[in-house]
């Protein structure tokens, strides 16, 4: 029965150095994103209804009411 040999023993420096380079790696991505996802929607719901609107697409009005 033949053994495999164990892994080295990782460094603590060469986890922190990985862990630094994924770190630098996402902030890089943050500061590159394309301007389409730079730009915040808090009202998503608002600018649907200016889109509609731009449109000239409107709800249809609601039924008569019965008096």
């Amino acid at each position: 029965m033949s053994r495999l040999p164990l892994s080295p023993e990782t460094s603590s420096s060469s986890n922190f150095l990985m862990t630094f380079l994924i770190i630098a790696f996402a902030l890089i991505m943050y500061v590159l994103r394309p301007n389409s996802l730079r730009q915040l929607r808090t009202n998503t719901a608002k600018d649907r209804d200016n889109e509609r609107d731009s449109n000239g697409d409107h709800p249809p009005a609601p039924p008569p009411t019965a008096q």
